[in-house]
């Protein structure tokens, strides 16, 4: 890569002297050159500003050439096809470059536009300005040989001149109001005048400035008029278009600001090359593997959501300037973990592998609907429909207790969880006596128990009682009724009206859908069996938990909430066999939430509502 560098010699003054052959009608071209060649420590003969008034300014033409280190002749359709003295200064220009040793570098033809380069000029090997880069890649390379030919010194990071425009660019953010000197202000100008290669490495860049493409602040455009005024950027026309630049590409390694923002975007960068990197080894690895191995592949590869989003935050940096795309690979990688989790539990993966997946996405905050609280801090439930139908109870011996019919209702898509239940447990929520108006217990004598496990798993060793006063909290919070299931209506919901099933998936026990004693035999977060959900949507109505009824198990037609009859739990739990797992199994609990033994009942709450809000039902 071509600098931008002063070229000057030992003694001061002797600068490289380039003399500019170019057509009047080229004038603001070629006076935009002259500018950027004396910003970078070449000095450029220019008739407009060189010739002395009151002098003939033929000899003065011919005199400069004859002087100059170098002729640039400058070439557009215009001037190629225009007689007259440019023709002459090109001839001019030609003998004395007969004059030169083989091999100087004496004239070089610049194409300001895509002309024909005339016959007499094409054994030169000459420069597309066209071409945005061929400014600092050719031509300044060309003057940079032709310095050394002469034995000009290069300062190759022209210190002084360099420091000269820091400090007037430090002048004039400091000058500023505090809004132009922030980072976003800064960001807004630099992201054009810096390019960034393959490496990560920056390079000036030039950008064309359109005022009105909507990308300007008004800050940044009153910033980047300030910095063009004192010099630190460059403005040049090419045709119609106005180009803007660093005035020297050392700002960029010089110039404190610009500097920090260089060194944000090559971190960020260099993340992009991490993150393929490590998909592509990802990608491989799951090519190679059987497929009861992908999964623990994606373990192995994938990367923790920390790591994630301290990634996330470098890229969002690159997000102000241009980069190349991420690819498919390193998009699905940098998929959140959160996702991935969810997704994983719908592939053939074993219970400890679930427990894992429940435990970890309660450490990144289990943001799944129905699991944790509104933004307001309240319960967010999550509704599944469940269609009208009868449904028939039936005792251990399978004789008929009764047939009962069910309207269309919702029940809840996961049992309470550990979360959703603490708000009700708040001194002041729990203790307010209208929670508890008929219902056999006081709630100062019947305190909530202290809850084991992650924050995403069944509130665990609930009494009926208690879940009564929950869901009569909950609907005068919430605004809309929800109650416990009565026993037919949670079979309704767990078999979808399909009377020949034994369990929420269909008539055959498979251990790989619930939570279970040949399982993971602990509790689980809920939701963590997909293959496992009722016909309506509802997790874990096979297994983690046993959930109360509202009625009583000798009288199922039982509903009201007064006395001390035991009630009925269904579903089975984690320490369960298959055959309390079955929907046709129900048993008797204390509704105190203690046994005969005076041991705690493990069971929770699923809620059941008749009209929840639209938007909270599944679809």
């Amino acid at each position: 890569m071509a600098k931008s560098i002063g070229i000057k010699s030992k003694q001061p003054g002797r600068l490289l002297r380039v003399f500019l052959c170019h057509s009047s009608g080229d004038k603001q071209r070629v006076r935009d050159l002259h500018h950027r060649l004396k910003a970078d420590g070449v000095a450029p003969w220019f008739d407009e500003e060189d010739l002395v008034p009151g002098v003939r300014w033929e000899p003065q033409i011919e005199e400069a050439i004859r002087a100059s280190d170098v002729v640039l002749i400058c070439l557009s359709k215009h001037a190629v096809k225009k007689e007259g003295f440019v023709q002459k200064e090109i001839r001019n220009a030609l003998e004395i470059a007969k004059e030169k040793p083989d091999g100087t570098i004496f004239l070089i033809p610049l194409r300001l536009d895509k002309c024909t380069v005339p016959p007499s000029l094409r054994e030169f090997q000459w420069v597309d300005l066209c071409d945005p880069v061929a400014y600092d890649q050719r031509l300044l390379r060309a003057l940079h040989m032709r310095a050394q030919d002469l034995g000009i010194t290069l300062a190759a990071d022209d210190a002084h001149r360099v420091a000269e425009i820091c400090q007037k660019a430090n002048q004039v953010v400091r000058d500023l109001p505090p809004a132009l000197g922030a980072r976003g202000t800064l960001t807004n100008v630099f992201r054009r005048l810096v390019a960034f290669d393959e490496s990560g490495l920056p390079r000036k860049a030039s950008a064309v400035f359109d005022p009105n493409d909507g990308t300007w602040t008004p800050e940044a455009l009153q910033l980047l008029r300030a910095l063009i005024d004192n010099g630190v950027l460059l403005s040049t026309r090419h045709g119609t278009k106005i180009l803007i630049e660093l005035a020297h590409e050392s700002l960029i390694d010089n110039w404190n600001p610009m500097m920090l923002w260089v060194l944000d975007m090559r971190i960020a960068l260099l993340a992009i090359g991490r993150v393929e990197h490590a998909a592509r080894e990802w990608k491989n690895a799951r090519l190679t593997a059987e497929a009861a191995q992908v999964a623990a592949v994606d373990s192995l590869h994938l990367w923790p959501q920390e790591k994630l989003d301290e990634v996330n935050v470098q890229l969002q940096l690159l997000d102000v300037i241009p980069r190349p795309a991420l690819s498919a690979d390193a998009q699905a990688f940098l998929r959140p973990e959160c996702d991935r989790l969810i997704r994983e539990l719908e592939a053939d993966i074993g219970h400890p592998r679930r427990a894992e997946i429940g435990d970890r996405l309660e450490d990144l905050g289990d943001r799944r609907r129905g699991v944790g609280l509104r933004p307001g801090g309240l319960p967010d439930i999550l509704w599944c429909p469940v269609p009208a139908g009868e449904v028939t109870i039936r005792d251990q011996a399978d004789r008929v207790i009764g047939t009962f019919a069910t309207k269309p209702f919702y029940i809840a898509r996961y049992e309470v969880t550990a979360r959703q239940f603490e708000v009700f447990t708040h001194y002041s929520v729990y203790n307010n006596p209208k929670w508890w108006t008929d219902l056999a217990v006081e709630p100062a004598t019947h305190p909530p128990f202290p809850q084991k496990g992650a924050a995403n798993f069944p509130a665990q060793f609930v009494s009926w009682y208690q879940a009564i006063a929950f869901c009569r909290w909950l609907s005068e919070v919430l605004h809309y009724a929800v109650r416990l299931p009565a026993e037919w209506e949670w079979v309704q919901a767990a078999t979808g009206g399909n009377q020949d099933y034994i369990y929420p998936w269909g008539r055959e026990w498979d251990p790989a859908r619930a939570n279970h004693r040949g399982g993971a035999y602990r509790l689980l977060a809920v939701g963590m069996y997909p293959m496992g959900t009722s016909p309506g949507g509802a997790f874990d109505m096979s297994g983690n938990m046993f959930e109360w009824c509202q009625n009583e198990f000798d009288s199922p037609q039982a509903c009201q909430i007064t006395g001390t009859a035991a009630r009925t739990t269904r579903g089975g739990a984690f320490f369960s066999d298959p055959a309390e797992m079955s929907v046709r199994c129900r048993l008797r609990d204390n509704p105190s939430g203690t046994n005969d033994l005076g041991r705690r009942i493990g069971a929770c709450i699923r809620l059941v509502a008749d009209c929840p809000p639209p938007g909270l039902v599944t679809d």
